[in-house]
């Protein structure tokens, strides 16, 4: 009878039943901890990868809008360098007799609607190495290239300086803009 004293049967069936195993709490807890573990970094991550991606069309975005103003740049420097001067009436040729090339300033761009029309485009387009109006498939990328007086008022332009404004828009977890502006000057004196 002493040997059920020290080792009753009852009693250690009882205790092996509450150290066998998982009880249901403890599995949610333990399921709980797991998913806030492994939430946390899969967040940031996916969060980095959005973030990433709407930096990089912000870049190319300045760039697009960067390179609308270097092509007017090009034009006016060109059309000084090989003296190519536009009127209404077209373009005069180079070392043309009098009169001379006009030194208004609507004539250091070949026309301002072919310089416009060669940079506006919705959407562009990338035909995989260049953005262009005319060849290659759709992008989420829109510019519009505006040339104005410097006060704002709309062409003919009526002095020696030109305000050049490039927008690109784009549509990536919210509309986006980019907006670059430069005043340009009359090379020829």
């Amino acid at each position: 009878m002493a040997i059920f004293l020290f080792n009753n049967p009852r009693r250690h069936r009882k205790s092996m039943r509450l150290k066998s195993g998982f009880t249901l709490v403890e599995t949610l807890v333990a399921i709980t901890i797991l998913t806030l573990a492994l939430g946390g970094p899969m967040t940031l991550a996916t969060r980095s990868i959005k973030d990433s991606l709407a930096s990089r069309n912000k870049v190319v975005a300045f760039y697009l809008a960067h390179e609308a103003i270097e092509y007017v740049k090009n034009k006016r420097d060109s059309n000084f360098l090989y003296q190519i001067c536009f009127t209404s009436n077209g373009p005069i040729p180079p070392n043309s007799p009098p009169p001379s090339c006009p030194t208004a300033l609507t004539n250091w761009l070949d026309g301002q609607s072919s310089v416009l029309s060669s940079l506006n485009c919705t959407p562009l387009l990338f035909d995989g190495s260049n953005y262009s109006c005319s060849s290659g498939s759709s992008t989420i990328f829109s510019r519009q290239v505006t040339m104005t007086n410097p006060d704002g008022s709309p062409l003919p332009i009526t002095g020696n300086e030109i305000k050049v404004e490039a927008t690109v828009t784009w549509t990536d977890y919210g509309q986006r803009t980019v907006t670059l502006t430069q005043n340009m000057f009359n090379l020829a004196p």
